[in-house]
């Protein structure tokens, strides 16, 4: 289901042309207009990816559940989060038949909208989950993120192991033509309070002073005992990309696959030091797909 923000902003995006409305919108944010012709600046260049790149892969690795497939193929099942369920609608009787704790999302989903994070199944109604993802289903996600690749992906119910979140370890790995790394690590993490907290390291795990629309955290996270596994799966996993964001969770040394994506934050995430959105750019080579 969309925020009332994402509702506000969806009612101006349909008023005006998609590359007014992302450059009044990326103005606003960013502070200047962006540069969709030849773009330089990483922010850009998500924003020229939203307007002119048409890469089949993108609606077959941005879909939850089909996504797994690519994954098994490229490293292996072992780090996929094991499904209870995929189906069109949630009938009560599969609700009755889930385990008392897991996830339920849209196979299409983008961010934490189409998400339900369920603790305790004893606490929740069933008629207020079928609710909710009948709304969700009726919405197409790739018509209010600009995100095309997310309107071609069939809208499906999917019910997923509910890992330990007291102990999870959340590492988004930005990579730039499957050679360049940057890893963003968050912690923190209150959905309900607003409370997001990240930092971003290199390759080497050295800690870098700067992070994506979010606050930092001033401590030291050790590097993880397998990161050099982690690098390994995100090589095979960004192999077939010019940049793709692979997201990852590590829990107790047990990695586990979160998602890819294309586009994050839609493009509109500022830095908390712009020289990073140019280095970003920098190392992200556009390849005709």
């Amino acid at each position: 289901m969309l925020t009332t923000k994402q509702k506000i902003n969806y009612f101006f995006m349909k008023l005006m042309p998609k590359v007014l409305y992302i450059k009044l919108r990326f103005f606003f944010i960013q502070g200047y207009f962006p540069n969709l012709n030849m773009p330089k600046k990483f922010t850009e260049k998500l924003q020229w990816r939203k307007l002119k790149d048409n890469n089949r892969l993108y609606s077959i690795c941005a879909d939850k559940y089909v996504v797994r497939e690519y994954v098994k193929n490229k490293v292996g099942e072992e780090y996929l989060i094991p499904i209870y369920l995929i189906t069109d609608i949630l009938t009560k009787e599969e609700f009755e038949k889930l385990p008392n704790s897991f996830v339920l999302k849209t196979t299409n989903g983008s961010g934490n909208s189409a998400v339900k994070i369920i603790k305790d199944k004893k606490l929740v109604k069933y008629e207020e989950l079928k609710e909710f993802f009948e709304k969700c289903k009726k919405i197409d996600v790739g018509d209010y993120t600009m995100e095309s690749w997310y309107s071609k992906i069939q809208c499906r119910i999917m019910a997923e192991k509910l890992l330990d979140i007291k102990t999870v370890d959340d590492y988004k790995f930005h990579s730039f033509n499957g050679e360049k790394f940057f890893i963003e690590h968050l912690v923190e993490r209150d959905k309900a309070k607003g409370i997001l907290k990240s930092n971003f390291y290199d390759e080497n795990w050295n800690r870098l002073n700067f992070t994506i629309g979010t606050e930092m955290y001033d401590y030291d996270i050790n590097k993880p005992k397998n990161f050099d596994k982690m690098i390994e799966i995100v090589k095979k996993l960004s192999k077939d990309f010019d940049y793709v964001r692979v997201d990852l969770y590590n829990i107790g040394g047990e990695i586990y696959f979160g998602e890819l994506t294309f586009c994050p934050d839609g493009g509109f995430g500022k830095f908390t030091d712009e020289e990073w959105d140019s280095k970003f750019g920098s190392y992200w080579e556009i390849k005709n797909n």
